[in-house]
């Protein structure tokens, strides 16, 4: 979902406990091949069980941090490693009273 206001966008996504994507569809949706979230899973960013990459499923949580490591990539020309540890420091920071 994207709202415009004035010059900036607002974007979100809502998901819920119970949303699971498989790898393949991970990829498609963030615009990446399936090596770029193989280094993320490599650098510890998320977790996955399974035989295989198309036997992995991720949740809502490490879908959305996968999201937000792309994006620092992407955005703020990251590597893998840097962008892992960003969104351990921003959720960090997101806990923060």
């Amino acid at each position: 979902m994207s709202r415009e206001i004035g010059p900036f966008v607002l974007e979100g996504v809502v998901l819920d406990e119970r949303f699971e994507i498989g790898f393949v569809e991970a990829c498609e949706s963030l615009g990446v091949p399936g090596e770029a979230i193989v280094r993320l899973i490599e650098e510890g960013l998320v977790e996955v069980h399974g035989e295989s990459p198309y036997a992995w499923r991720f949740g809502a949580r490490d879908f959305l941090r996968l999201r937000s490591a792309i994006r620092l990539q992407r955005e703020l020309g990251l590597n893998p490693e840097g962008a892992a540890l960003a969104v351990e420091l921003l959720e960090a920071l997101g806990r923060l009273p």
